[in-house]
């Protein structure tokens, strides 16, 4: 009887151990709670960022297991950027000056996360420059404007900014002149506006100098290549010895110089070879081109490296068609205008006109290879400039 009780009871204590192991079917067991996490960066960094003067960070938060959150800029509540739990904004208004912190607060049934980063504003320098025409080099008075505000130059076409970052966007307008997109920088001291006055135009310089289909036998807008180094014209073969040829090219060869205003030594070689460490433009004569002439450059990153001037017969290597062709080697289209490579000639004109001028001499002068239309070098400048690299033929 005893041995049966003590059976019983062990079943019992076993099913109660049972019991208080598994838990009680109508009492489960709950979940973890979840913890709640928040992170958020400036600039793809966590913690703090250091940026440029006048540039507009890209804050970026992250959450998890809340059901809110909100972002504050130096403790205020920036409620505009709502309430999402994953997202970023850059933000509105460039960073001027100091220091900001952004932090990100986010709620939730089992608590909240705070997360922050630290915005520091690398400072800037004073930017003293004066504004002049590309030709003439005497004042201009414009309108000067940044990302940060918009200043007028004072009457000598200067103008002081007494903090900028070490590089930064800018673009000057002022009345009869191209507007002009550029990179500022605190060492840069002259800025060369493109006047626009009779006889030249928009039009014109956007055929001449880019190339627009808008003027004949051109490809359509591209960006501008030039000569960048003196210049030496030889002769094949055939024509080294031909001093009536020869003798043309020593009369118009002087007047391309003399256009514009002898940026770069142009010479003219009586053989076949040209002057080592220049870039050397080979004149020939080519029966099988389509054309009473035409002139292939090569350029590497807009610059020119190489050339040859075909003419289809002797007879083509007139003063008219030489001057043309040497136009193109400076990197002159054709325009709708007047001159020696508008569609508006006279035989008795074999001089460049003032627009074919004052647009070869913005090109050597002023313009940096690979310059765009209308008149915007901010791609064109700096460390990793960079332009078209090939051979362009001028067709006539």
């Amino acid at each position: 009887m005893k041995k049966n009780l003590r059976i019983v009871a062990n079943m019992v204590t076993m099913i109660l151990v049972a019991i208080l192991v598994g838990g009680c079917p109508d009492n489960p067991a709950g979940p973890t709670p979840t913890t709640p996490t928040a992170s958020i960066t400036c600039n793809g960094q966590a913690n703090a960022c250091v940026v440029d003067l006048w540039t507009k960070p890209v804050i970026a938060w992250t959450s998890a297991n809340v059901s809110g959150c909100a972002v504050r800029r130096n403790g205020e509540a920036l409620s505009d950027w709502g309430t999402s739990l994953n997202s970023s904004r850059q933000l509105d208004a460039q960073m001027t000056s100091g220091m900001a912190t952004y932090a990100v607060e986010c709620t939730g049934p089992n608590g909240s996360a705070i997360a922050s980063v630290a915005v520091t504003v690398r400072s800037g320098r004073p930017a003293e420059f004066r504004i002049s025409n590309g030709l003439t080099n005497t004042p201009v008075d414009a309108r000067v404007t940044t990302i940060a505000t918009s200043y007028q130059t004072r009457g000598d076409g200067s103008l002081t900014i007494d903090e900028a970052p070490s590089r930064f966007n800018v673009t000057i307008d002022a009345p009869g002149y191209l507007t002009y997109e550029t990179i500022g920088s605190s060492d840069r001291t002259e800025y060369k506006l493109w006047p626009v006055n009779s006889p030249n135009s928009e039009d014109g310089i956007k055929q001449m100098v880019y190339g627009d289909s808008s003027a004949y036998n051109n490809p359509g807008l591209r960006a501008m290549n030039r000569i960048d180094g003196p210049v030496s014209f030889y002769f094949s073969a055939e024509l080294a010895t031909n001093q009536a040829v020869i003798g043309r090219y020593e009369t118009g060869v002087p007047l391309l110089a003399a256009a514009i205003k002898n940026r770069w030594p142009l010479t003219v070689i009586e053989g076949t070879s040209p002057l080592s460490g220049t870039i050397s433009v080979m004149i020939q004569i080519d029966s099988t081109i389509s054309t009473a002439a035409n002139t292939s450059m090569t350029y590497i990153n807009g610059r020119a490296i190489s050339g040859i001037i075909r003419f289809k017969t002797l007879d083509n290597l007139s003063d008219y068609y030489i001057r043309h062709e040497n136009a193109h080697v400076v990197g002159l289209w054709h325009h709708e205008g007047e001159g020696l490579v508008g569609r508006t000639w006279l035989p008795s004109q074999l001089d460049y006109s003032p627009a074919e001028k004052g647009n070869m001499q913005m090109m050597v002068w002023v313009l940096p290879p690979g310059t765009i239309w209308p008149y915007n070098d901010r791609g064109a400048i700096g460390a990793k400039a960079s332009g078209f690299t090939g051979t362009v033929t001028f067709r006539d």
